[in-house]
C-alpha cells in the first residue's frame, strides 16, 4: 500500500512538472489541448 502511494505521488508531481513546462513553452497549444 505504501509503495502504491509513492507511485501516485510521483505521478502527480511528474504531471505537474510536465504541465507547467508545456504551459511555459507553448501556452497556445497547451490551451488548445485543454479545451
Amino acid at each position: 500500500m505504501k509503495g502504491n502511494l509513492w507511485l501516485v505521488a510521483l505521478f502527480l508531481v511528474l504531471s505537474l512538472v510536465i504541465s507547467s513546462y508545456a504551459a511555459s513553452t507553448q501556452p497556445y497549444q497547451f490551451r488548445k489541448l485543454c479545451k
